[in-house]
């Protein structure tokens, strides 16, 4: 009876663990095979992967601008009323318009997130009733880091209708 019971477990043993004789591993075309399998789906995902981040730089940098013309506006609508901060230094460039330093209001704005490297910001401050865009920035052309240049400008049309339209241009410089 104790044999029977030993057959039984040396079997068990055997099934489990495999014959002795029979080789482990992988062979070289297996390999090869699985690393040709990997590098098309790489070939395949890493410009799609890279595709979508870019759009998503884009879109921020878009969300930045919008965000960014939206603040100089509100802060030019208070500085109407308070007057300009001391560190900010008006350039009029024509009547009815003034031009602002990015890298100045800057400074003086207090933004949390992506801001412009340098450009400049045309604000219409022309005061007469019949001007709809008074306050507005009308034209805004900023250098963002990445090499994104955004170029914003803000019209009133033939038909009074307001139309915003912003450009963003990927700019990489070679050297």
């Amino acid at each position: 009876m104790s044999c029977f019971f030993v057959a039984k477990i040396k079997k068990v043993v055997y099934t489990f663990y495999g014959d002795n004789n029979m080789k482990k591993g992988f062979t070289l075309v297996e390999l090869l095979a699985v690393i040709v399998v990997l590098s098309i789906i790489s070939v395949i995902s890493v410009p799609l992967v890279s595709d979508v981040i870019e759009k998503g730089r884009i879109s921020a940098i878009q969300n930045s601008v919008e965000f960014y013309v939206s603040e100089i506006e509100n802060a030019y609508a208070e500085w109407s009323i308070e007057g300009y901060p001391n560190n900010l230094s008006i350039n009029v460039k024509e009547e009815g318009y003034i031009e602002l330093s990015a890298s100045e209001v800057n400074t003086v704005l207090k933004i949390k997130g992506t801001k412009p490297l340098s450009g400049t910001i045309v604000i219409n401050s022309n005061l007469d009733e019949s001007n709809a865009l008074y306050g507005f920035v009308v034209d805004a052309k900023l250098k963002y880091d990445g090499g994104f240049d955004a170029t914003y400008t803000y019209d009133l049309n033939t038909a009074g209708n307001n139309k915003k339209k912003l450009q963003l241009y990927v700019v990489t410089n070679i050297e």
